[in-house]
């Protein structure tokens, strides 16, 4: 693929097939064939570059920039369909992205910054729960979000999926190491066809799963 009458700065793919290019004038470009061909998905203004573009899982990135004094970070949370202004601030503009379980900004001006929160999971309680518990998601069915909340008693490696009926992952919501407290995730089935799914935790040696149905 080629486009003389564009300039691209980064390139970010989330799976083999569907990536995501980025470039001056607020260009954001998509390809779900591998890289074959590329149609543009987004142009956020003439006034701004976007320098670099990453993906902490399947639904939820980011993409930095600015254009000289002001700063841009873009945030999708539906693989890439829309993307929102998440921060356009008056500071030197931002150079790279990077996210796991937080999202790490580095600025032309040489400073490095963090989220304070990290990314998808919301930690909404820190009392101690009595029993390790995945809850139903709300609502369900659900059209396109729903939110999964789950407690764990102690800290512990955390594993949330979730699968269609044939038991394919769909999505790897959270694989990480949590500490003791209640939690929870808002899934975006935006891009899935509707249907029944399932979410599974795994934590330490307990294993729960429950049902939900995406309706369109």
């Amino acid at each position: 693929y080629s486009n003389s009458q564009k300039q691209f700065e980064s390139v970010y793919f989330i799976n083999q097939f569907t990536g995501f290019a980025s470039g001056v004038y607020g260009v954001v470009f998509k390809t779900s064939n591998g890289g074959n061909s590329w149609s543009m998905k987004d142009s956020i203004g003439n006034n701004t570059d976007l320098y670099s573009i990453h993906f902490a899982n399947e639904n939820t990135g980011y993409i930095v920039g600015g254009k000289y004094d002001n700063a841009l970070l873009l945030k999708t949370t539906n693989s890439g369909e829309s993307w929102q202004d998440t921060i356009n601030l008056s500071m030197p503009s931002m150079r790279g992205a990077y996210c796991s379980k937080y999202v790490y900004l580095v600025g032309s001006s040489g400073a490095i910054y963090r989220s304070a929160n990290s990314i998808g999971i919301v930690n909404i309680s820190t009392e101690v729960p009595k029993n390790l518990q995945l809850e139903q998601n709300y609502p369900n069915p659900f059209n396109p979000v729903t939110t999964i909340k789950f407690s764990i008693p102690r800290n512990s490696n955390v594993n949330l999926s979730v699968y269609d009926v044939q038991g394919r992952i769909v999505s790897v919501l959270i694989k990480e190491y949590l500490q003791v407290g209640t939690y929870k995730f808002d899934f975006n089935g935006e891009n899935r066809t509707s249907g029944i799914y399932f979410y599974r935790i795994k934590a330490e040696e307990f294993i729960d799963t429950k049902r939900m149905v995406l309706v369109k």
